[in-house]
């Protein structure tokens, strides 16, 4: 039976897994829940209370026995399955990474979902913090190719669906295109 993992039918947190599956080569469901009326009342109303899961909530991953919520859970329970964790050596380094990810999609998030009023102000602010943060994750890079040096890892698929949010948000984009040109080849 192959794996369902479940989120909106949008990119959102779902996506670093959804990368890192179609790296693998896996044969899995995406269960993406439109985002109609329908799809909102399927997911509310019927699957959510009937899937099994400690705390319903959107991603999820089934996997057999493994019934899992939480966009970082999943990742990293993907990570460990497929042989893309960080080495013993660079499991503290990893999870650095993983959380400044987290930091930049969260401070991008709050200025792409504020209300109209707020939103220049905050997107400003964003982008003027970016230069400093992409130097930050070059430096911390180095000479890859991966974020944490030869072997890609989960942390990798974060990076690459937030450094690409990060560059879809920025008019000034061209150092975040080079890390991720960099960090595809």
């Amino acid at each position: 039976m192959p794996l369902e993992f479940g989120y909106w039918a949008v990119r959102g947190l779902g996506e670093p897994s959804r990368l890192l599956l179609r790296y693998t080569e896996t044969e899995w469901t995406d269960a993406a829940v439109p985002l109609t009326d329908e799809g909102m009342n399927s997911w509310f109303q019927e699957k959510k209370a009937n899937l099994g899961l400690d705390f319903p909530n959107l991603p999820y991953l089934l996997d057999g026995d493994v019934k899992l919520t939480q966009s970082l859970a999943v990742i990293r329970y993907l990570g460990r399955k497929f042989g893309l964790s960080p080495s013993e050596a660079d499991i503290a380094k990893g999870d650095v990474f993983e959380q400044y990810l987290v930091e930049v999609r969260t401070a991008l998030s709050k200025a792409a979902y504020s209300s109209a009023d707020k939103f220049e102000e905050l997107k400003a602010g964003f982008i003027s913090k970016l230069p400093v943060r992409v130097e930050e994750v070059a430096k911390f890079i180095g000479a890859g190719p991966y974020a944490l040096g030869d072997k890609i890892t989960y942390v990798d698929f974060l990076a690459l669906e937030y450094l690409e949010c990060v560059a879809a948000f920025s008019l000034n984009i061209s150092r975040v295109a080079l890390l991720l040109t960099t960090s595809t080849e």
